[in-house]
């Protein structure tokens, strides 16, 4: 009875022992996958704010890009005018030439 009794307090022992093991081994893997959920959020936070500033970044480079082509064309077309180019109206008399249909007096351009 006296070895049983014994059997009985060692086989009680490594229960509570396994349980409490079990116990922290769980506590374990819940702090490691807190861990890595915290670790996962700062890398995509990382990740996100490097993808808006290469989007601003890019973004403005467009624009930079639409400026000049726009300064580009607006200094072709006033080279144009200036050239006497037509750009789709009647070519203008030279200043001081040129009579206007109303009273044939010279127009002053």
């Amino acid at each position: 009875e006296l070895e049983a009794e014994k059997e009985r307090i060692r086989q009680d022992t490594i229960g509570k022992a396994r349980a409490e093991a079990q116990q922290h081994a769980r506590e374990i893997l819940l702090q490691s996958a807190e861990n890595a959920r915290l670790e996962a959020n700062r890398q995509a936070e990382h990740i996100r704010k490097n993808a808006m500033e290469t989007a601003v970044r890019e973004a403005e480079a467009m624009r930079q890009r639409a400026l000049e082509q726009a300064a580009a064309e607006a200094i072709r077309i006033h080279q144009q005018v200036v050239d006497g180019i037509d750009l789709g109206a009647p070519p203008r008399p030279p200043p001081g030439q040129g009579a206007d249909r109303a009273g044939g007096r010279v127009r002053q351009l």
